[in-house]
């Protein structure tokens, strides 16, 4: 990798990988870098072959998991800084849990969630330098832009409408609300999720501005606001799964480079809100 105009940093925790040495104590990406984060993804497939016929079964091709590869030296100014160096290398990820991670280069800032996979490689090269290599396994292969959210609330509550407003705006059901614009930046399917709190007794309702509705027939209150994941394809109040309070599961996403217009319909005018969670995505 030799950048003239881009630029290069991917961010462990605390520890900064950069594509270019502007001082000591650094770690500096070689010329292989980054690997496996740009690339796309194996497609994983059951084969189930037709008896006396050509071919097997026709069977969905899911993408399987991302693993990426990170080489590079860390440049120290003493023996002291790089045995520090190794150190903090080391401990990255050594929990064993997952952490998202982010990548950065002169356009944007991706995130991806990542563990280690296997053992991280550390070779002196001379007092005050050493080649370093990291493998990292991330088993969802999507990456992530950063999150975005948007609330839509009931204008009923205090007689009027909060601002400032988005067009169009819906006033169906007898009670007032507000259209809103999700647009998603990537290159595949975006799943937001969406929080409703406020003393709705009798559930609401969520559409994507089109034929697809969720349908959440629970109690819902200020002190128990309700997750609906639209990707997980759950309903979650006070970290209990509620999803049995769901009548209607018409989940919907983001498409790729689109937008949808989502729309709060609460069955009975109450104080309350709904806040829209939701991330560019990119395979």
């Amino acid at each position: 990798m030799i950048l003239q105009n881009d630029e290069l940093f991917v961010t462990i925790s605390n520890t900064v990988f950069r594509h270019t040495r502007t001082g000591n104590r650094q770690f500096i990406f070689d010329p292989d870098a980054l690997q496996g984060f740009f690339d796309g993804v194996n497609v994983k497939r059951t084969e189930t072959t037709r008896p006396n016929q050509w071919g097997d079964f026709s069977e969905p091709g899911l993408l399987g998991a991302r693993h990426i590869t990170l080489t590079g030296a860390a440049v120290a100014s003493s023996p002291e800084e790089l045995l520090s160096m190794r150190d903090e290398f080391t401990a990255l990820l050594s929990h064993g849990e997952y952490k998202e991670i982010s990548v950065q280069n002169s356009v944007q800032k991706r995130y991806i969630t990542v563990a280690l996979e296997g053992s991280p490689s550390w070779v002196q090269k001379i007092d005050t330098t050493a080649v370093w290599k990291l493998e990292l396994y991330a088993p969802d292969p999507r990456m992530f832009g950063p999150q975005q959210s948007i609330q839509i609330t009931d204008s009923t509550v205090s007689g009027g409408i909060d601002y400032p407003m988005n067009y169009p705006v819906n006033y169906g059901g007898g009670i007032k609300v507000m259209a809103v614009s999700m647009f998603n930046a990537g290159n595949t399917e975006a799943w937001p999720v969406f929080k409703v709190t406020g003393d709705f007794m009798q559930g609401f309702s969520i559409t994507d501005g089109g034929d697809n509705k969720i349908t959440y027939e629970g109690i819902v209150t200020m002190t128990a606001p309700v997750t609906i994941d639209t990707g997980a394809g759950t309903a979650r109040q006070g970290g209990i799964d509620k999803s049995v309070n769901l009548s209607k599961r018409e989940w919907f996403n983001i498409p790729a480079g689109k937008s949808i217009q989502p729309l709060f319909l609460p069955k009975q005018d109450a104080a309350g809100w709904c806040d829209i969670m939701f991330r560019d995505t990119w395979i």
